[in-house]
């Protein structure tokens, strides 16, 4: 497993799925359900990398649906979205709107079983922003926010999609409507120490 780790780094593709084609005939000893995890991450990343697309993905779907070890469904989820997201931007029409229903059903079963995980509220926000559902984008991002993020770098890209949000439902709304969800939005960013809702506080002047 190490050693297709180290392949993997490096790129060498054929070389790591072989080491983790190994590592799975050799097994895993008792307790060490986190290396099958991270095993199967990696001959994903070996499959796609080769070609081998529809293969990597069902590897990826069966670490989101069964994978105990944490770490490992965190990142087959955030793999399974961003392949699923860009499949779709390929599509059109009911296609398109069907493959993004299916993102966020699997989504919300991740949900329904760690509600209390923030990253999977941040993957159903951009998934819910690519079927245009601005408003349950908005409530996602809030609770991902309130809940916790892993990184700095997903906490400001989960900003920038509330961001993203304030400026698409100002087109679309009435004045009304929108004065309404700019309250809303502001109640949130002050509470989070934004400048304005437009501005984190991480961003610099």
């Amino acid at each position: 497993m190490l050693k297709g780790l180290a392949e993997a780094a490096l790129e060498k593709w054929p070389e790591a799925e072989t080491s983790f084609l190994q590592a799975f005939l050799l097994g895993f000893a008792e307790g060490e359900e986190w290396a099958r995890n991270v095993s199967c991450l990696g001959l994903s990343a070996s499959l796609e990398e080769l070609g081998l697309k529809d293969a990597a993905l069902q590897t990826i779907v069966d670490l989101v649906d069964h994978a105990k070890f944490k770490p490992a469904r965190l990142e087959a989820a955030r793999r399974y979205v961003d392949i699923g997201l860009t499949a779709a931007s390929g599509l059109d029409g009911k296609e398109k709107a069907d493959a993004l229903t299916a993102i966020a059903k699997n989504l919300e079963k991740l949900i329904d079983g760690d509600f209390s995980c923030g990253f999977y509220h941040y993957l159903l926000s951009q998934t819910e922003s690519h079927r245009e559902d601005y408003l349950k984008s908005f409530e996602e991002a809030v609770i991902a926010r309130e809940l916790g993020l892993p990184t700095e770098k997903v906490l400001r890209d989960n900003d920038l999609q509330i961001i993203f949000i304030s400026t698409k439902m100002k087109d679309r709304l009435s004045l009304d409507d929108w004065k309404d969800f700019e309250e809303l939005v502001g109640r949130w960013t002050r509470k989070w120490g934004w400048k304005d809702t437009l501005t984190p506080s991480w961003r610099k002047e």
